[in-house]
């Protein structure tokens, strides 16, 4: 028995929006036919076959993909057709796994699964001398060996070089990114989650993650999952609109359709736009991590007024009683902190009560302006990476930063 491996990615041709097709969404037809080739034998013919529409433009698109197995648990041929749509990867099949005690052992984590193919696709690309052949832009550093690579261009985005890098439009900048960062990330969410109490109680999460990046939010609550609640469910929307990221998602699709109780879909549009069209899930948490800042590195801070104000109208107020909104950002009032609790004037001003908690990482704070509410325990990251990588990408820096607004809906104002 065959099984696609992957999720379907799709870029549509009217519009040029990744799409991302969900692996067990799909169903999968199984036939079999007799053939005659110096004998009688038989052949399984999978196919998988849909027309559904973009979600940004509403184009009409199909797609037909057929795998044949004429020796069991043998792929022999894959053809993968569309119309109005074109793959970003080939589609491809597998045996089906079942559980034995042959089997390769999975990854203890997603967040191992996923730095750990990250970095073996940059270190295939510095192998070429220039982890983008052509550099896709002038990072400022000679193209000879390895002495130029991908961390200069995050620096442009981070540290706003003039006329540098402002977005991640790089693969190989994608997998520098998650494998520099996601430990971090992940363990700065990992602080907040464990700063609510109130988590304990949920019996599965349903999460909402805007400007999710390579879904590092997804990855501490994996991590909290199993110290705290190992029955609940998890099931994830992440939205960037970023399609470099699809190919980490393609990883993260993989793991989460092996591992248990974890569903994730991911939205390569606005958030609010997707909402307006398709109305919103069931949602109980709401996380915004490093978003606020990116309205500051893209110069449309004075879009981020409307922005509160059409996530409390279309998503918070919509959201389950006693859900969470998780917001972590730049502990620096330049970058959107002084805006945080902009969010509980628009909350307020519409009647949504909440208890609200201001957290810090202090990072040897000298200025009282930054000691944003109470520090949290540590800066040590709560899932540090390998020794390698954090020798080759964080050059031996990494610890918790930022600070964190903690939002409780329901109960008593404060």
């Amino acid at each position: 028995m065959l099984q696609l491996s992957s999720d379907l990615f799709l870029r549509c041709e009217n519009c040029k929006r990744i799409i991302h097709i969900p692996r067990r969404r799909l169903y999968v037809e199984k036939a079999q036919h007799l053939i005659n080739d110096d004998g009688v034998g038989m052949v399984s013919v999978y196919t998988i076959e849909g027309t559904p529409r973009c979600p940004s433009c509403r184009s009409e698109f199909s797609y037909v993909i057929t795998a044949l197995e004429f020796t069991e648990n043998v792929v022999d041929d894959i053809t993968a057709k569309a119309e109005g749509a074109m793959f970003l990867t080939e589609p491809e099949f597998t045996p089906e796994q079942r559980g034995n005690s042959n089997q390769t052992q999975r990854p203890q984590s997603l967040i191992d699964s996923v730095v750990h193919i990250c970095d073996e696709r940059y270190l295939n690309a510095l192998r070429e001398k220039h982890p983008c052949g052509d550099c896709t832009h002038d990072c400022g550093h000679p193209l000879q060996g390895s002495s130029c690579d991908c961390i200069s261009c995050l620096e442009e985005v981070h540290f706003h070089k003039y006329n540098g890098r402002k977005t991640y439009n790089c693969p190989n900048l994608v997998n520098c990114y998650t494998c520099r960062y996601t430990n971090k990330f992940a363990s700065e969410i990992g602080y907040a989650l464990e700063a609510l109490p109130c988590l304990k109680r949920f019996t599965d999460f349903r999460i909402l993650s805007i400007g999710c990046g390579p879904a590092p939010d997804l990855m501490a609550f994996e991590k909290y999952r199993a110290k705290h609640c190992p029955s609940a469910t998890i099931q994830y929307k992440g939205f960037d609109r970023n399609p470099y990221w699809w190919a980490v998602h393609d990883q993260i699709g993989r793991y989460c359709d092996e591992s248990n109780s974890m569903l994730v879909n991911f939205h390569y549009e606005d958030a609010l736009d997707f909402f307006s069209n398709n109305g919103l899930p069931e949602a109980n948490i709401l996380v915004l991590q490093y978003v606020i800042s990116h309205f500051h590195n893209t110069d449309q801070f004075d879009q981020l007024a409307d922005f509160f104000e059409s996530i409390t109208d279309n998503i918070i107020a919509k959201m389950q009683p006693n859900s969470v909104i998780l917001i972590h950002d730049i502990n620096h009032n330049r970058f959107g902190r002084d805006q945080f609790e902009d969010l509980i004037e628009y909350l307020k001003k519409k009647g949504i009560k909440g208890h609200y908690t201001k957290r810090y990482f202090d990072t040897n704070i000298k200025n009282d302006h930054q000691r944003y509410g109470a520090r949290y325990p540590s800066t040590t990251l709560l899932y540090p990476p390998a020794r390698a990588i954090s020798s080759r990408y964080c050059r031996n820096d990494n610890s918790c930063s930022g600070a964190s607004l903690l939002i409780e809906l329901g109960g008593q104002q404060s």
